[in-house]
C-alpha cells in the first residue's frame, strides 16, 4: 500500500464469500456475504454479478445490495 499504510481487510483465497477485519489489538473479525468483490475486481465483474439482482428489483422483487468501498470502477 502507498505511504507505508497497511490494509485492515484480509481476503483469504479459501473464503471466496468472506473477509476478515484486523482490529487494532490484532484480533480478527470474520464476515460472510453472498459475494465479496476483491480489490482488483473490475466494472465488468461487478456488473455481471449484480445485473440479475437489479433485473429482479425492476420486476418488483425486494432486493438488497450492500456496497462499501471502491470496486476499481
Amino acid at each position: 500500500m502507498a505511504n507505508g499504510s497497511t490494509s485492515i481487510v484480509d481476503f483469504e483465497p479459501s473464503r471466496e464469500n468472506g473477509l476478515q477485519i484486523i482490529c487494532s489489538n490484532s484480533s480478527k473479525k470474520q464476515f460472510k456475504f453472498d459475494h465479496v468483490f476483491r480489490p482488483g475486481s473490475d466494472q465488468e465483474a461487478v456488473f455481471g454479478q449484480t445485473s440479475p439482482i437489479v433485473t429482479s428489483m425492476l420486476d418488483g422483487y425486494n432486493v438488497c445490495i450492500f456496497a462499501y468501498g471502491q470496486t476499481g470502477t
